[in-house]
C-alpha cells in the first residue's frame, strides 16, 4: 500500500510535469423564463496541463474511429475543479471533455478525454 506522504508527492511530481497552460471555461445554465435554459457568461480558471494523442482508454479510441471525432487526453492537476459539461482552451484550440481517463485515491493527475471542437 502506497502511504499518504508517497501519493502527496507522486502528486507534486505528476504536477511539476505539466508545460502547458489552459482555460477550464464553465457555462452555467440560467433559467430563460420560458421553460428552458441557456448559458450564461462563462466562469474560467487557469490550469497547468499536458496534451497528447496517447494513454487513450480503448473504448475512446473505438468512439473516435466509428464517429471521426479527433479526440486527445488533456492531463490536468488532480483534484482540479474541471466536469464532464467543461471545456478546455489551449493555445487558441478548444477541447470539449466527454469523459474521464482516472478516478480514485490514488490518482495522481485528472485525465480528460477530449473532442477537438475548435
Amino acid at each position: 500500500m502506497l502511504t499518504t506522504a508517497e501519493i502527496t508527492a507522486m502528486r507534486a511530481t505528476q504536477e511539476s510535469a505539466l508545460p502547458e497552460t489552459c482555460t477550464r471555461s464553465r457555462y452555467p445554465l440560467v433559467s430563460n423564463s420560458a421553460g428552458g435554459y441557456t448559458k450564461s457568461a462563462a466562469e474560467t480558471i487557469t490550469l497547468d496541463c499536458r496534451v497528447s494523442s496517447r494513454g487513450m482508454p480503448d473504448e475512446y479510441l473505438r468512439q473516435s474511429a466509428a464517429t471521426g471525432r479527433h479526440m486527445m487526453m488533456i492531463t490536468v492537476p488532480q483534484g482540479s475543479d474541471v466536469r464532464h459539461t467543461d471545456e478546455l482552451t489551449i493555445s487558441g484550440v478548444t477541447y470539449r471533455i466527454i469523459g474521464f481517463a482516472s478516478v480514485g485515491e490514488w490518482e495522481t493527475a485528472l485525465r480528460c478525454v477530449c473532442e477537438v471542437i475548435g
